[in-house]
């Protein structure tokens, strides 16, 4: 009995969800396995794996296209990273060139100050030298007026002289007494004044020029301190 118990138990009670006898019968078991089931397990299966296939294959072409865009992405990082390379090296180069053309524009400055300050010396030099061969004229032409006023003052005394004799010789026709003597010297002061109102003329025209060499004297000496400032 325990061995038929056994051989059953063996072959009919189920195990895991399968029964070994209905499976090798083809017939359902308790689990309800059977071979279409199976089938159809492995269709789905198989539905699955091509899905997942399928999937894999987008995914690897995804994964392709994702390189390629990385790769695209690299190239044109290195071709950017190139050109901010040129750039630096031509921005280098263009801030050495404004450096030297600020260096340059400073020594120019530089020049023409000195130049500048050259030509206001030598400016103010032809402008002192101008100053003095005015004042020399200057003082020339004083002389001249101090020797025409004191031949002018020489006239006037002579005249005065004259006038004196003109009236002791009046004073004579008067009382009839050297009428041919006093006829002489009539034409003398009659000279003398017109001497005298000659050299009062040239005295005017001097003192004239005198003016105006003071004031060239005033101007140049206005221009010679502009320069030497």
């Amino acid at each position: 009995v325990a061995v038929w118990m056994l051989l059953y138990w063996a072959l009919f009670i189920p195990s895991a969800g399968v029964s070994v006898v209905p499976y090798l019968l083809r017939i359902p078991g308790p689990g309800g396995t059977t071979a279409a089931g199976l089938t159809a397990q492995l269709a789905r299966c198989d539905a699955q794996l091509a899905e997942s296939s399928a999937q894999l294959a987008s995914c690897n072409a995804s994964k392709a296209s994702l390189a390629l865009t990385a790769s695209l992405c690299d190239t044109n990082a290195t071709t950017l990273h190139a050109r901010i390379a040129e750039h630096d090296v031509e921005f280098a180069a263009l801030r050495s060139e404004a450096s030297a053309h600020a260096d340059s524009l400073i020594r120019c400055e530089a020049a023409n100050a000195e130049a500048g300050c050259a030509k206001a010396k030598t400016a103010a030099a032809a402008a002192e030298k101008r100053a003095r061969a005015l004042g020399e004229e200057v003082a020339r032409q004083e002389r001249q007026v101090t020797s025409l006023e004191n031949k002018l003052v020489e006239s006037q005394s002579n005249l005065a002289g004259q006038n004196r004799k003109l009236a002791a010789a009046e004073d004579e026709n008067a009382t009839g007494v050297g009428t041919a003597a006093c006829l002489v010297p009539l034409a003398t002061p009659v000279a003398t004044a017109a001497a005298i109102a000659a050299a009062d003329e040239a005295k005017q025209e001097l003192l004239r020029k005198v003016a105006a060499l003071e004031l060239q004297l005033n101007a140049s000496s206005s221009s010679g301190g502009g320069g030497k400032g």
